[in-house]
């Protein structure tokens, strides 16, 4: 099946796996959500 990924310096940040080929994701969202949890830091970090 198809699927979409959004990779970020090099690193895999979100991807979408169709269930079905008429599955139509919501592309901004998906780019949107995936960088903003990839920017994240991990919990528990200290500055």
């Amino acid at each position: 099946m198809p699927g979409m990924f959004l990779l970020d310096k090099g690193e895999l940040v979100g991807s979408f796996r169709h269930e079905s080929s008429s599955d139509r994701p919501l592309y901004e969202a998906f780019v949107r959500t995936s960088l903003q949890l990839s920017r994240k830091e991990p919990t528990g970090s200290q500055p």
